[in-house]
């Protein structure tokens, strides 16, 4: 099974605020989430980023069409939606294959992120860039493991926005 993460960020790797904010992304990410999400038929979020759309207009959760898989350590009674709630990376992919999806797209925040990584469930890593933001949550935690990467493909989305794709080595 293909795990990417895919995430929009800023120049330096901020891909929230500090409060957990992603209002400085323009709409085009959000576009470009839903294309791929659904592309794939398979969405990774942590509890935080499944919290935080379903706060936003009802549209942008209406506009996913995947599979929404929720990774939490925390049991949660309030995943609705279809989703469906699991306690690790590892039980999140189990879930996807036996669904019967070949790829998945991980857009957790930092801590998932960073735990996909370390338990290497990461095949490719797909990063849309716009702004710079001196502050603010990173795409990984501030914990050790080191991926080379390989650069895939680099795609201007529209005047402002790049996306550089990557294979993990």
């Amino acid at each position: 099974m293909k795990i990417t993460i895919f995430m929009a960020m800023s120049m330096n790797g901020v891909v929230a605020d500090e409060d957990g904010s992603e209002d400085f992304l323009s709409h085009t990410h959000w576009i470009e989430f839903c294309k791929v999400a659904n592309n794939s038929g398979c969405v990774i979020w942590g509890r935080k980023t499944y919290d935080a759309v379903r706060k936003w207009d009802k549209k942008y959760l209406n506009s996913i069409k995947a599979k929404i898989i929720v990774v939490s350590r925390k049991p949660s009674e309030d995943v609705k939606h279809g989703c469906i709630y699991v306690k690790s990376p590892k039980d999140a992919v189990s879930i996807a294959k036996n669904l019967g999806f070949k790829w998945a797209i991980l857009a957790g925040g930092p801590t998932l992120n960073t735990a996909f990584m370390k338990e290497g469930l990461v095949d490719e890593v797909v990063l849309s860039v716009e702004h710079i933001i001196a502050r603010g949550r990173k795409v990984f935690t501030n914990q050790k493991f080191m991926n080379k990467l390989s650069l895939l493909n680099l795609k201007r989305i529209n005047k402002d926005v790049i996306r550089a794709t990557y294979s993990i080595r």
